[in-house]
């Protein structure tokens, strides 16, 4: 059984992923709202923001565990002509997905340097591949593959590893929101055209943590779409 530290589990996407890993894990979700979630295997954390110090009791669960694979799954996007973002909302973008899971990340390998911690970060196809109306969603998601790569340079000889999932279209959340045509034409423009589902990220997370293979590596879930 492993432990997954599930940041950002506030959304419908992230409830149901914690909920499918808690049948064969023990998971400590953490978010800024509380969660309905009751499964035997799973502790769920309210805190007020993610950095310190609402984060400190969330560091306190998971610093002497033997080994740990934590989910980034925050993320927000500001869709707008680039000409048109302001400085506040390009900087809440970057905020959100890109200095908040850097400043945990740090925090965390601070507490578990020499401890076996994988750290996935959910990344976006549509912000890898680009698209217009998220320039600065884009930029903010590939700054995580950068840091990725330099992350798996410089700290996997303390046995911590680092993975980014480049994922399609969610079956929850987004998709469920999207005009029916967008969401058609997403479907459409896709090899196997099918949504991504909690099963689909359960099953890589479940290969991550039996193998370190893929480590430092763009792990994509989106049915061909990039």
């Amino acid at each position: 059984m492993s432990t997954y530290l599930i940041i950002g589990s506030g959304s419908s996407f992230g409830s149901a992923l914690s909920k499918k890993l808690s049948e064969s894990n023990f998971v400590i979700s953490v978010s800024r709202k509380d969660s309905n979630l009751k499964e035997k295997n799973l502790k769920h954390i309210t805190i007020d923001n993610y950095l310190e110090p609402s984060f400190l009791k969330v560091m306190d669960e998971i610093r002497s565990l033997d080994d740990l694979l934590v989910v980034f799954l925050n993320g927000v996007s500001e869709n707008s002509a680039f000409y048109k973002l302001t400085d506040d909302e390009m900087s809440k973008v970057f905020h959100v997905n890109t200095f908040v899971p850097l400043t945990l990340t740090r925090d965390i390998l601070n507490a578990r340097i020499n401890k076996k911690t994988k750290y996935i970060y959910a990344s976006s196809s549509r912000g890898i591949k680009g698209d217009k109306g998220i320039v600065i969603y884009s930029a903010s998601k590939n700054a995580m593959i950068g840091a990725v790569k330099s992350l798996t340079k410089e700290y996997s000889k303390f046995d911590q590893e680092f993975y980014i999932l480049s994922l399609g279209l969610f079956s929850k959340g987004l998709a469920s929101t999207l005009p029916e045509r967008v969401r058609e034409e997403i479907i459409s423009s896709t090899p196997i055209p099918k949504l991504v589902t909690e099963d689909d990220l359960f099953e890589v997370l479940n290969a991550i943590s039996k193998s370190s293979s893929m480590a430092g590596s763009i792990v994509k879930i989106d049915y061909g779409y990039t």
